[in-house]
């Protein structure tokens, strides 16, 4: 396993799910139905190109159900991440594989919209390294109706990590890239 999707798994397991910020991140960790990708290239094509290696493989597996791609290299930048990610979005609607597929964006500089830079809030979608999550249409579909309330994770999320406070909350990200 390569030491980026090493740090991506750790990542998960000690924030994702030690925090809770996704309530259905341990049902598919657990079982092993998360696919985990590298691209180490900078450029966009092939990062785009190793996404759609990851649909594929998602396509032709029975056991896989997610997938996780990492893009540590050329994605620096927040707005490049972006244009990436719209593009990614774009070839699944392209290809209508947005009935099947969903993406999640997770960066090391995520920022929402209208909130300050230093905004807790911007941590519930951060990550050591640029990735783009790959989620089944349907098993989100399922995870939202067994759980119920998802309206309220955001909130929630925001709220958790006030009470642990960002120096924590860094330390904890920081961590996951040193393990």
């Amino acid at each position: 396993m390569d030491n980026y999707i090493n740090t991506i798994r750790v990542w998960i397991q000690s924030y994702v799910i030690k925090l809770n910020l996704c309530p259905f991140a341990s049902y598919a960790f657990d079982l092993d139905k998360i696919h985990y990708q590298s691209e180490l290239s900078q450029n966009q094509t092939d990062q785009l190109s190793a996404l759609w290696k990851c649909i594929e493989i998602l396509n032709k597996s029975d056991q896989k159900t997610s997938g996780i791609l990492i893009i540590p290299n050329g994605l620096e930048k927040l707005d490049d991440y972006l244009d990436l990610y719209d593009k990614a979005n774009w070839l699944l609607e392209d290809t209508k594989l947005d009935q099947k597929y969903q993406l999640a964006s997770f960066h090391p500089n995520y920022l929402f919209e209208n909130e300050a830079p230093d905004d807790i809030s911007h941590y519930t979608n951060r990550s050591p390294y640029p990735i783009i999550h790959i989620l089944s249409v349907s098993e989100v579909a399922q995870a939202i109706e067994s759980h119920g309330h998802t309206e309220d994770i955001p909130s929630n999320n925001i709220q958790m990590l006030k009470s642990i406070g960002l120096k924590k909350i860094k330390d904890i990200i920081t961590a996951t890239k040193d393990s």
